[in-house]
């Protein structure tokens, strides 16, 4: 359900310094076929880093996910958030910018990277109540193999290969519009163009006629009032295998298309964290492909 701690999902909390637009056209078009990378996934997939990944829960499924970072020697926590498309810290309330291209130092997923800026003073915070500095964003995803594992709270990079037996899950390609992941998935037997956006607890669908239901409203980051309709719905990321999960209708959100969501990446809205499961995701960002471990 969206809230106001999480409302920059799929509108960018981050902005980048520069449009990647001419690089992810190169990149989706030199995606290899639907198994690939299967080096080595048959046998053993050497594990090039791994971190803890902090799971928050609502109503029994996982909303949003976390991982340890260090800024300035203060142990903190960033949104696993691909519905941003740069990783960035999150400037403290007495900042008296907006936004900094530079904004300081931070070891994320075991490397020290200089990072930008950007107020946001409804971060949430992660489940074991460290604070929330900042955002993880698609640019640590890309070319790379990530495990998102939901069930052991442990967040992989694997060395540019799939773990055993990981190309036999369902997948979806998906491909990268301005930083954003999109992939093609059916909701209620609508086929539609939804942002893979894990810093969303649940799907959401925008532009759309708002179902009956008794709607709420909520403050998004630029402080306008949204309505929104909160219920369920089949979601079908892979073909034969939908998923009865939550999911948010919006009639118009005029951030979602001033952000060029509309325009430039022909998205209908969000694929949240509820639809991807409870198990293990991988995103294989060299065959730009969603790989979702599930139930048998």
């Amino acid at each position: 359900m969206l809230t106001a701690a999480s409302t920059t999902a799929g509108v960018g909390a981050c902005v980048a310094a520069r449009s990647p637009a001419r690089d992810d056209a190169a990149r989706n078009a030199a995606a290899p076929g639907p198994n690939a990378p299967a080096r080595a996934s048959a046998t053993a997939c050497a594990v090039r880093h791994e971190e803890r990944l902090i799971v928050g829960t609502e109503d029994g499924s996982p909303a949003y996910l976390h991982v340890e970072v260090n800024h300035r020697g203060r142990r903190g926590a960033f949104l696993v958030d691909t519905g941003t498309p740069q990783t960035c810290l999150v400037l403290p309330p007495d900042d008296g910018n907006r936004m900094a291209h530079d904004a300081g130092t931070a070891y994320v997923l075991g490397v020290s990277r200089a990072l930008p800026g950007q107020r946001y003073d409804n971060a949430q915070p992660a489940a074991d109540a460290l604070p929330n500095l900042g955002f993880l964003g698609t640019d640590a995803f890309r070319d790379k193999v990530i495990e998102l594992d939901l069930e052991r709270g442990r967040l992989v990079e694997y060395a540019g290969c799939l773990p055993p037996r990981a190309y036999e899950w369902p997948s979806v390609p998906y491909e990268i519009r301005k930083g954003a992941f999109m992939a093609e998935v059916s909701v209620d037997g609508v086929r539609r163009r939804l942002q893979i956006d894990t810093g969303a607890p649940d799907t959401t669908i925008i532009g759309a006629v708002l179902p009956p239901c008794q709607p709420s409203t909520f403050v998004d980051q630029d402080g306008e009032v949204i309505t929104a309709c909160h219920g369920r719905g089949l979601v079908e990321i892979v073909p034969g295998s939908p998923e009865n999960v939550p999911v948010d209708w919006i009639a118009r959100w005029p951030h979602h298309e001033r952000s060029g969501a509309v325009d430039e990446r022909r998205s209908s809205g969000l694929l949240g964290l509820t639809s991807l499961g409870k198990r293990r995701i991988i995103f294989d960002g060299r065959a730009l492909r969603l790989r979702l471990e599930r139930l048998p």
